[in-house]
């Protein structure tokens, strides 16, 4: 069966310009409002104008004093969470954040937006702590009651955790969080809807704490990629608890697994990149930056490591020099001093150390590391010669490349003092002959205490040594001090 639709014919009357009328008075009133209320508004750019003019003119100081509106609220947070040069140019005072309230006793939701955005942007440079406690205060009081009774959202998100948020452990708190339900640092981020302002100071700070983490669970000595991203100052920098900065936690994590005897390569680096030498002065702004905080039992666990660090660039130094100018008597001499003064190390005999290198022995160190993976050393007044002082026990020992003696002192003239690193350059004589004649004044009975051992190509200068050291008082375990060769040959001549 065939069904026929029927022809429908509609009669519309041709549309008239009055027509339009009501639909343009309705477009002009809400692009009116769009312009009083959004960002693309003639007041809103003119306020930000206003705004950023005064900052660059130097008068941010002055800025509480401008913000009159809500306006001016609005471009005020705008500028900033988005204009690092706004924001470096304009102080975040408790007068600035009581001017948020000039204009109406609460925030704008817009308002409140940019300012937690400015807020996750800058974190902790934000401002002092005080005012950035105010800052933390403020804002959980406003996102709760601007978004208290929202049931979903990123808002509502923000709302419930808000406590562990805004605060200057926030970002520990989120390791802690992604921690806790066993989820990485980005879904974390994603959780508590912190995943925007990737290059914000909130999630990098937050990352820095994952890193801490990481640390953690490394075993002892371990190399790992982490390692070298704490070494950056912007993580090193960034606050940890109360007082302290991450480097404080990293150096005290990697201090305090290490053992007494030694550290790793690895490690060692880390804590010289971060914190330098701890036997500068104790006056100087490093040490109190860092030691300061770590206390004498770290302090004296790390200078013993860069004694073995000193020694070995001293036997660096004093091989290289050997090989690159073929002088076949130092070479000839190297494994008995290295395997003396090594010997003395493993025995936990030297306690403090310090190295004096010649500008030749400085290349060999630039071309091997980074300056800020060495101790800090001081120069010697000659090209081509380096020293190394020990404190082996209570006694004094002064080593030398080439023709310079092994010195031994029982105690060091009150006028001499080779571990202040205020004084920086030394002459030859300054660490070797200068020290008797200071000694002979000062201790005038005791000259016979001192000894200058000449480096002779057989196991006579170290039975000096030995007996020098033993009539100081000092205990050694001889075996140590040779090769297997040399033992033997130490016992059949002197015995033991």
């Amino acid at each position: 069966m065939n069904f026929r639709l029927l022809n429908l014919v509609f009669h519309l009357p041709e549309w008239k310009t009055a027509d339009f009328a009501v639909l343009e008075r309705c477009k002009n009133k809400m692009q009116d409002l769009a312009g009083k209320t959004g960002k693309g508004s003639d007041r809103f750019k003119k306020a930000c104008q206003r705004l950023w003019k005064l900052a660059k003119d130097g008068r941010g100081h002055a800025m509480a004093g401008e913000i009159h509106s809500s306006i001016d609220v609005r471009a005020l947070t705008h500028l900033l969470g988005k204009n690092k040069d706004f924001f470096q140019d304009v102080p975040v005072t408790e007068d600035l954040l009581e001017s948020l309230y000039k204009p109406r006793p609460k925030l704008g939701r817009l308002s409140l937006l940019q300012l937690i955005t400015a807020f996750f942007v800058h974190f902790d440079e934000i401002a002092e702590r005080e005012v950035f406690n105010r800052l933390c205060d403020l804002i959980c009081l406003e996102i709760a009651q601007n978004f208290g009774q929202s049931g979903e959202g990123d808002f509502a998100i923000l709302n419930k955790h808000r406590n562990i948020l805004f605060t200057i452990n926030g970002p520990k708190n989120l390791v802690t969080y992604a921690k806790t339900f066993g989820i990485d640092l980005d879904q974390a981020l994603k959780d508590l809807a912190v995943d925007g302002c990737q290059e914000g100071r909130f999630q990098r700070v937050a990352r820095f704490h994952y890193y801490l983490q990481t640390i953690r669970e490394l075993s002892v000595g371990e190399d790992h990629p982490v390692l070298t991203e704490i070494c950056k100052p912007q993580v090193y920098n960034a606050p940890a608890e109360e007082g302290r900065l991450m480097g404080h936690e990293i150096l005290t994590l990697l201090i305090d697994r290490s053992l007494p005897s030694d550290v790793s390569d690895t490690w060692r680096r880390v804590i010289v990149t971060i914190a330098g030498d701890p036997r500068v002065p104790q006056a100087s702004q490093r040490y109190q930056k860092w030691w300061a905080f770590l206390g004498e039992d770290r302090i004296r666990k790390v200078r013993g490591w860069l004694s073995r660090f000193d020694l070995l660039l001293f036997l660096g130094i004093l091989q290289e020099y050997g090989e690159s100018t073929w002088n076949s008597d130092l070479m000839r001499m190297f494994p008995a001093r290295k395997a003396f003064l090594e010997g003395l190390y493993r025995q936990g005999l030297i306690s403090d150390s310090r190295l004096f290198v010649g500008k030749h022995a400085e290349k060999y160190l630039n071309k091997n590391y980074l300056r800020h993976e060495l101790p800090e050393y001081a120069f010697v007044k000659d090209p081509y010669r380096s020293m190394i002082y020990l404190r082996v026990g209570e006694v004094h020992l002064i080593e030398g490349s080439h023709s310079f003696k092994l010195w031994v002192f029982p105690k060091l003239p009150s006028q001499i003092n080779l571990m202040d690193y205020s004084n920086k350059e030394f002459t030859p004589q300054e660490l070797s002959s200068d020290i008797r004649y200071a000694y002979l004044k000062e201790f005038n009975s005791d000259w016979n205490r001192i000894a200058d051992i000449i480096h002779n190509p057989n196991i006579t200068w170290q039975a000096k040594a030995i007996e020098h050291l033993r009539n100081l008082g000092v205990e050694l375990d001889v075996e140590e001090l040779f090769s297997k060769e040399d033992y033997r040959s130490y016992k059949y001549r002197f015995g033991l």
